[in-house]
């Protein structure tokens, strides 16, 4: 991640979009294979509209904000904080290289 001149960042959260026809899996299915491989992925950013007060309070559902319900379920956290050492950055390369790889080998494979 890049610091904007005048800006300084909280190094919190390093979300990505995961592109599901290019990677070959959906992002349920890489936050599994990213826990497996030992990184800490998670998932965040739920729309907005669907947490349980604007459900309640403004009777938004599913399908109101289309947009923001399909980034919502490509988006990936990647582990990002400031005690991160340089080991502990490519220990997630080298997973998130290693899961995109298999990803792509088995899409190959099955075409």
């Amino acid at each position: 991640p890049q610091e904007q001149a005048g800006f300084q960042s909280a190094w919190h959260l390093y979300a990505i979009q995961i592109d599901s026809a290019r990677a070959g899996a959906e992002r349920d299915e890489l936050f599994k294979a990213l826990r497996a491989e030992g990184i800490g992925s998670a998932v965040h950013f739920p729309p907005i509209h669907l947490h349980p007060y604007y459900r309640e309070r403004f009777g938004y559902q599913m399908g109101d904000y289309p947009v923001a319900e399909a980034v919502s379920k490509r988006l990936l956290t990647l582990p990002l904080f400031q005690a991160m050492m340089e080991e502990d950055v490519e220990d997630v390369l080298t997973s998130v290289q290693k899961i995109f790889s298999y990803y792509e080998r088995q899409n190959r494979m099955d075409r």
